[in-house]
This record gives structure tokens, sequence and C-alpha cells, in this order.
């Protein structure tokens, strides 16, 4: 709405909705030979006897409801303004309401049977199981359930001022505020355990560019900025009551594997004798100083962005630039795990900060504290998430028929936290639950010493080349193609007896760097004219034009997947965070005795590139 020559007032607002359901899903409790088989076993008939990794069907989970919507709306006002140069002043209001009513896992319960083995030193003939239950639905493995809704209300305020027809300087500041919902509505629950203030979210940044000659043809800028994250949904999910998930133990005292959940009283009425008491591995985590952060202590997730560039244009159509970019993490927020004598424990803080900042290693022998209390307090590293970049390019703008970018990327991405994205873990989509910090001897090397290195989506050089040919019968032709260094590979061997925990006990890079990376990618369209302002266009999009299978991935982990942890008699914790261990000897004597089941394809490549994809389309146009 224009109110004046000088006056603008804007708004603007949106729905996204996304809607999933399953169907035809088996309705059937699910098996599974959990890192062990029964094959050879005495007393298993021929018919039940399967290879390790076995399962009866290849799922029962579904989703019977999964709404994600997200309502929007913007309100700002722009004003210009004559003083020490021309200003653009804007500002704004932002309502954001996102929002999920889940249902979704397992139809029945789910049995992992360990044949052969213990657990906290019992077993039945042929090994134990453990069963996969929740508490509303007994019957039912682990399960999500919730309707919540998170509010993100924010103002912003900036300026762009040009001062003189050489440099402009843009000015900004927005903050907000946001609370993370709880999924659970039981009694004594907060609604709102997590909550940020706008005092909390102060987000500034500042940017300039300056037209050295004035005649626009060389322009230095540069920019600055703090950024707040928003808190994802996965997060309250597992912690604040949606994933109900309660595991029950026993031994297992028939070969007939499908028929210990027979009695429909199970559980906790199972067959064979239970083991211990059931554990519920998704109890709500919402007390101040106990499961959470006490409020006002916890931080939001921040990190600051610098850039500088400068640009030339050598002539009317080519131009060359350089540009740097600095990007830090300066903190996060996880759910940060240790072992106590009953199992994990879980505060969801700033790693590294409050009451996480030292964490008490065991507190006494149990089933997760084997080698008894150390009384050992580490002081656990922040998370740091470093990159540096400089990029050098070369812009041939369309003339002639044809154009041209060609860029040079060398860069470095450092630190000990892969992100939201997990990169350690090939881009597991958890945000905020991840498992660096699951277990405090993840943040470690061998040696005892914090580990940092390169990260996963280090890739040092990157060069890159864009091209695009016009034909004058119609036909254009462009191609795309890359070539960079590849992810480094880290060795990793799991330990702690009744949990596996990956430590990079070589530290990062330990193993080089997967073969240098490289594609083509070819498009094709043609345009037939057909009266008129009416036109027909043909493209053909060609992914991987030459079928490079260069190894993307590579298999870091000693042990086989599901085989029990480098536990006593190998590891401690004393000497571990002493740097007394000899990671390479223990691995040799543990896989000497049997104790450590090491997977043959150990620094084996594990995935490789895409094939060629072709995609071909036809477009109308009038």
């Amino acid at each position: 709405y224009i109110v004046s020559s000088k006056l603008f007032i804007g708004f603007k607002a949106g729905r996204f909705l996304n809607d999933t359901h399953d169907i035809n899903v088996i309705d059937q409790p699910i098996f599974t030979f959990s890192g062990s088989n029964n094959l050879g076993m005495a007393g298993v008939p021929a018919s039940e006897q399967h290879a390790t990794g076995y399962t009866n069907i290849p799922s029962n989970s579904a989703y019977t409801q999964d709404t994600l919507t997200r309502n929007f709306i913007q309100v700002d006002a722009t004003y210009y303004a004559h003083a020490g140069g021309d200003h653009q002043i804007k500002g704004g209001v932002q309502i954001d309401r996102r929002a999920e009513n889940i249902n979704q896992g397992a139809l029945e319960n789910a049995v992992n049977l360990h044949w052969g083995q213990s657990f906290k030193g019992q077993t039945g003939p042929f090994g134990y199981y453990e069963l996969r239950s929740n508490a509303p639905f007994p019957r039912q493995g682990i399960i999500t359930q919730g309707n919540v809704q998170s509010n993100v209300n924010g103002i912003f305020l900036q300026d762009q001022w040009t001062v003189n027809n050489k440099l402009s300087i843009q000015l900004g500041v927005r903050t907000e505020n946001e609370n993370v919902p709880a999924y659970s509505t039981a009694a004594g629950v907060n609604p709102n355990p997590i909550s940020f203030t706008m005092g909390q979210k102060i987000a500034p940044r500042a940017g300039f560019a300056y037209d050295l000659s004035g005649d626009g043809k060389s322009k230095i800028y540069g920019s600055w900025g703090m950024f707040y994250d928003i808190f994802k949904l996965e997060l309250p999910q597992g912690s604040f009551g949606g994933q109900k998930w309660i595991s029950y133990y026993y031994t297992l005292v028939t070969p007939n594997f499908e028929t210990v959940r027979d009695n429909t009283a199970c559980p906790p009425a199972c067959s064979g004798t239970q083991i211990g008491s059931s554990i519920d591995f998704r109890a709500v985590s919402t007390t101040p100083g106990l499961d959470v952060e006490v409020p006002g202590q916890l931080k939001p997730m921040r990190s600051q962005e610098l850039s500088f560039g400068f640009e030339h244009q050598l002539g009317p159509v080519t131009a060359v630039s350089v540009r740097y970019v600095h990007k830090q993490l300066d903190r996060g927020i996880e759910d940060v795990g240790d072992l106590g004598p009953n199992g994990e424990v879980y505060i969801i803080a700033n790693p590294g900060e409050g009451l996480v900042q030292k964490f008490d290693i065991s507190t006494g022998t149990s089933l997760y504290a084997p080698q008894g209390a150390t009384n050992l307090t580490q002081t656990l590293p922040k998370p740091k998430r470093q990159y540096d970049g400089a990029e050098f390019a070369f812009d041939k703008r369309l003339s002639n028929h044809w154009s041209f970018r060609g860029t040079y990327l060398l860069s470095r991405d450092y630190g000990n936290y892969p992100g939201l994205s997990e990169s350690d873990e090939n881009g597991r989509s958890d945000p905020n639950v991840g498992r660096s910090y699951d277990y405090p001897a993840e943040l470690f090397s061998g040696n005892g010493q914090p580990n940092y290195g390169v990260l996963p989506t280090d890739r040092t050089h990157q060069l890159k080349g864009q091209a695009i040919y016009q034909f004058g019968f119609g036909t254009s032709v462009g191609v795309s193609a890359y070539v960079e260094s590849g992810s480094p590979v880290n060795r990793q061997v799991a330990v702690i007896v009744g949990d596996a925990y990956p430590v990079y006990y070589n530290g990062r890079g330990s193993d080089g760097r997967l073969p240098m990376l490289s594609q083509a990618d070819l498009y094709v369209q043609h345009e037939f004219k057909i009266g008129g302002n009416r036109r027909i266009q043909l493209s053909a999009n060609v992914l991987n034009v030459f079928n490079q299978r260069t190894a993307i991935n590579r298999i870091d982990t000693v042990q086989r997947a599901g085989a029990i942890p480098l536990g006593p008699g190998f590891y401690t914790e004393a000497g571990f965070y002493a740097g007394q261990l000899n990671f390479d000897q223990l691995i040799a004597a543990a896989k000497a005795s049997g104790d450590l089941i090491a997977d043959p394809r150990f620094l084996m490549d594990s995935a490789y590139q895409a094939p060629p994809v072709a995609r071909f389309g036809v477009k109308f146009m009038f």
C-alpha cells in the first residue's frame, strides 16, 4: 500500500501443509536377529535357523497420520529519507506458527533376538531377546504421538544507506521469541520446556559496498552477521514426550522365536524369565536442572558469518572476482548424554556449558559402568565448526552465442561438531539429537585429548565450470562440471559394553581421504515455433553423463554392525582419558580372543556416485 511517495506498507501471508499417511503396511510383530545367528545351533529346527540380520518381514512401521503445517504473516513498512545521503529504512513484524499432529510407529512389537548371548549376566538355553513396547499401547513397538504448536514471533529493522555514488552501507538488527513445545500432555509436564525471549536472540548485521573508481567497474564489499537457529521438532519429539519406547528383556528358552509374545498379556508376561526391570528409553525429560538446563541459562544456538570480496569488470561481458567467507558456530544445543548405573542419562543443554560443562563418567559398578567408579570429571569440549573459504571466479556473460563461469574454491571445514545434518553419521537427519554428544568419550581421540580436525564435509579444493552455447537454429547446449577433493576418512571403534559409542581413536582424518570426485552434467534444449507467439520446447538433462563411479563412502568402523563393543579387559575410562590405551594393540587382542567381531569390509569402499540419470521435458509456451 503506497501511503505517500516516501512510505510504503507491505503485507504477505502463507500456509504450508504436508500430510503423510501409509497404507498396506504389514500389521505383524517383527523379529530381527541382532548381531547374531542360530545357524547350526543345537536344538534349533532347520526351519528356524537364519543368518545374522534376518527379519521375518521388511517393516511394521507406519504413519497413521503426520500433519505438518506452517502459517506465517509479515507486515512491514519502508520509508525513504535523505540525511547524509539516501536511506531506505525498513522494519516489520513476523509471526510464524508451526504445528505437527503425528501418530506414527510400529503397529506391533519389535523383538530383537540375541542368540547364544547374555544380558546382565543372564541367559537362557538359546540366549536372550529384547521386546520393544510402549506404555499407552503395550502390544505395539516404538511409537511417536503428539499434537503440538511452536510459535516464533520476530521483529526487524534495517537501513540501506547510500552515502554517495561510491559507498553504500547496510545496517540491520533482528530478534525473535520462540517456544519449544512438549508432545506429552501428562500432568506435571511443562507445555513449553524451552523458550527464548527476544532479549536472548538479538541478531545484528552490517555490510558495505564501495565502488573504487566510480564507474561501476571495480567494487569491494563485505558483510558480517549473527544468526540464531530455530528449533526443529526432532528433539522435542524424542525428549518431550512424543516418542514412546519401553524395552523388556527376557531369557530365550525356545527355538521357536516367533511364539515368544503369543501370550496376550505380553508384555510383561512373555516367554522366558524377565531380566531386570523394563527400561523407559523415552522418559519425558523436562525437569529444569535435571533433564533440561535451568530456564534462562540455556542459550539459543548461534552462528556468525563474515565475508569480503572484490569484483572487477575486465570488458563489456567479462569479469573476475575473489571472495572470502568465514563461518563459525558459537554455540550449539544437544541432548548431552552419559551413562549412570541404570543406563543412559541425557541433559538438554549447550554442550560444554552450564550443567554439562563437566560430566562424571561413571557412578558405580553396573552393566553400563563395568569397570567400576573411576570418578573421572572431564571438561566437555564445546561444539566447534569453523569454515573458511576463498573463491576465485571468472565470468563471461552471454554474448556471441555463449557464456561461461569458472570458479576455484580453496576451503577448510574444521572442528568437532558435524552440524544438524550429522555428516559424521552419513547425513542422518536428526537435528539436535545426533550421536556426537551421546557420551563424553566420543569427543576425545585415543590420546585422551579433545578430537578436533577436518569434518566430513571438508573438500579442500573445488574446481567448477558452467558453459552454455546457443546455436542459431534454436538449439542450446549447456555443460556443468566439477572436480573436488575427496572427503576425509576417520576410523572408529565402538566402546562400552551395554551400548556402543564410536571413538575416533586415531583422530579425525586418520585414514586420508576418499578419491578425488568429478562429474559432468549435460543439458540440451530445442525450440520449435508453431505460429504466432506459440512455441514448443524439447529438453534433455543428463546427470553424470560419463558414468563416473568414484567411491563416496567407506566402511570406517572396526566392528561388524551389531557386534559387541570394545569392553572391559580392553577399554577402561581411566586409561582412555590418560592417553594410555594403544587401540591398535587392544583391537588386535580382542579379535584374537573373540571378544571383538571385526567387519571384513573395514576400510573398503561402500558407496559410489549415482549412475547416469536422464530427464526429458516438453514445454508448450504461448
